[in-house]
């Protein structure tokens, strides 16, 4: 808000006022690895958002799946549990690989 004051005696005066910048958003992802495979890699993303009058941020999300489609196919219906059990859990070996002679 901009204060201003007209001095006494003054019978006219102006005041321009004219619209903000119009925001320009962009946003630039990047995804955690090129190629994956859904039961032994997670697939992760970052949102990077800029340029929106100052509301900027980064969004990191993981995609979780496969999970059963439920008979009402919508995606609100898959219960919390479902979710969790779908994480993608990376396999590791804790031994060291063998090469067959």
């Amino acid at each position: 808000m901009t204060t201003f004051t007209v001095p006494s005696g003054v019978t006219s005066y102006t005041v321009l006022v004219t619209d903000p910048p119009m925001p320009t958003p962009a946003l630039s992802t990047q995804v955690g690895a090129p190629v994956v495979s859904v039961a032994t890699t997670a697939l992760r993303d970052t949102v990077t958002v800029s340029g929106d009058d100052g509301e900027a941020g980064v969004i990191s999300a993981t995609l979780y799946g496969p999970v059963a489609v439920p008979s009402s196919m919508s995606c609100g219906d898959v219960t919390f549990a479902q979710w969790e059990a779908s994480r993608v859990r990376p396999t590791r070996s804790t031994s060291p690989a063998t090469v067959p002679s």
